[in-house]
């Protein structure tokens, strides 16, 4: 009696059909994303693209904030300008009225972040300034002055990288009811 199986290259077609359609499928897993695209379902898309960028929320993107970061060039600001002079209010621990801007808006065309304040008291006192980006809270910063220290100092600071041509104004407060100010240079980079 005759089998009635299909001739070999029948099989063989089929297996090298199946066997393309999974290659294919594994293959596309394993596809680089889009340049600053992750819908964060695989792990390429969390590891990211080689030229995604410092805002992308990839691993790559990380990367690259965190190079430009350590080897772009510091800022300075207000640049090549006298620092700004800020007033605290006459009652204790009480911020000053009105913002004072160091960074107008449009100043800075790229994203950037501030690291450091350089601060220079007029008086013997206890202070806090914060830092805003528009009237948003962003950072605070403390410091003193008193007989046994230096009037200048560079405090860290530590905050989110803002977007390009986003202004920063500060405000100034004091533990006295003297209405005291101090002047303020910021020092950052740009990504």
């Amino acid at each position: 009696m005759p089998l009635n199986n299909p001739p070999i290259t029948d099989i063989l077609e089929a297996e090298h059909a199946a066997l393309s359609e999974q290659v294919e499928t594994v293959d596309g897993l394993h596809d680089v994303p889009a340049v600053d695209g992750s819908s964060n379902v695989l792990e390429r898309d969390v590891i990211g693209n080689r030229n995604d960028i410092h805002s992308t929320t990839t691993l790559a993107g990380r990367i690259h904030s965190l190079e430009e970061h350590v080897h772009s060039i510091q800022l300075v600001m207000p640049d090549l300008a006298n620092a700004i002079s800020v007033t605290a209010d006459a009652a204790a621990w009480t911020l000053s009225g009105a913002f004072v801007e160091v960074i107008a808006a449009n100043e800075i065309d790229t994203d950037f972040d501030l690291h450091f304040v350089s601060l220079a008291f007029d008086a013997n006192d206890e202070y806090q300034l914060n830092i805003y980006a528009g009237e948003v809270l962003i950072a605070s910063v403390d410091g003193e002055r008193n007989t046994n220290q230096i009037r200048v100092s560079d405090s860290p600071i530590q905050m989110m990288v803002q977007p390009a041509n986003t202004q920063i104004p500060i405000k100034l407060a004091c533990k006295s009811t003297n209405a005291n100010s101090a002047t303020v240079k910021f020092k950052g980079h740009r990504y």
